[in-house]
């Protein structure tokens, strides 16, 4: 999963910040990302608190599978 974020990521995420919420939109849960990219589960807590901070969200699993699904829609219109 090598991602141009150049292209796709105007909103300062890091490379793992946006395999995790790619990974979210798909709907797994935090275990199977943990598993899926060989961190641990608390290290993907941490990535979704970032994208938190960064977006200025509320700590709602739910607002970020929101928000992973509409940059993905933006992503594909931007491709």
């Amino acid at each position: 999963m090598d991602i141009n974020l150049t292209t796709v990521n105007p909103w300062g995420l890091s490379n793992r910040e946006y395999q995790v919420i790619e990974l979210c939109a798909q709907g797994l849960k935090n275990e199977q990302i943990a598993n899926k990219l060989g961190i641990s589960v608390t290290t993907v807590s941490t990535h979704l608190n970032n994208v938190y901070q960064k977006f200025g969200i509320s700590c709602d699993p739910r607002d970020v599978r929101v928000l992973s699904v509409l940059m993905f829609i933006n992503k594909e219109s931007i491709l």
